[in-house]
């Protein structure tokens, strides 16, 4: 039912992740500081978008 719409809710589901940037660079940007950011964060949401979109790609989801 929804094999239509798995690449535009895929991509609103990206869009929406990579939007978990947005407040640690908010915190960070004013003080000139990285030092409060979560580097686990940092490190594995990107790792898992990409993931999620090699996935993608190769047909496996829908």
């Amino acid at each position: 039912m929804l094999d239509p719409l798995a690449p535009c809710i895929g991509g609103i589901a990206a869009f929406l992740a990579s939007l978990s940037y947005v407040p640690q660079i908010r915190k960070a940007w004013p003080r000139g500081s990285a030092d409060d950011l979560s580097r686990f964060m940092l490190a594995t949401l990107p790792l898992g978008l990409g993931l999620w979109m090699i996935t993608a790609q190769s047909g496996a989801i829908g």
